[in-house]
């Protein structure tokens, strides 16, 4: 989790809280990964996540894609489509890149429903809604 920091490049967000990065996909990042393999849109979280964050070398357990993100009811929402993805570490090692990344820690999702816990971007409201949702579900595993 972190704060969305004055720096923050989408002004709608400063201040809110978050539990995942993110970024646009530039014409470029087409062609970076391509002799690996990975479509444009995986290129391009890499490329974000690798400007906005370090990590240990081969902290990176597994990445899968959980789903996706439209969300009009807001308007920061009305003009950006997610894809989520969940990264499992080795350990929770991260630092932060950017001056727009503030208080950058881990939690536990039961924290951010506490009383006074920080008030959340609307997306990773959505994601920790969904979290909660699935872990209610009979034979669900994290």
């Amino acid at each position: 989790m972190y704060r969305r920091g004055r720096r923050s490049t989408e002004t709608r967000l400063v201040d809110l809280h978050s539990v995942g990065l993110g970024g646009h996909i530039n014409p470029g990042d087409e062609s970076i990964f391509a002799v690996a393999g990975f479509p444009a849109y995986q290129a391009a979280m890499r490329r974000e996540v690798a400007e906005e964050v370090a990590m240990p070398e081969n902290n990176l357990v597994s990445d899968r894609i959980a789903g996706v993100i439209n969300d009009d009811s807001v308007e920061v929402g009305r003009v950006h489509f997610g894809i989520v993805h969940v990264w499992e570490l080795r350990q929770p090692e991260v630092t932060s890149r950017e001056t727009k990344i503030a208080d950058l820690r881990f939690v536990e999702p039961a924290e951010l429903r506490n009383p006074g816990a920080p008030v959340l971007e609307t997306w990773s409201q959505l994601c920790l809604d969904q979290w909660e949702h699935l872990q209610r579900q009979p034979g669900w595993t994290a």
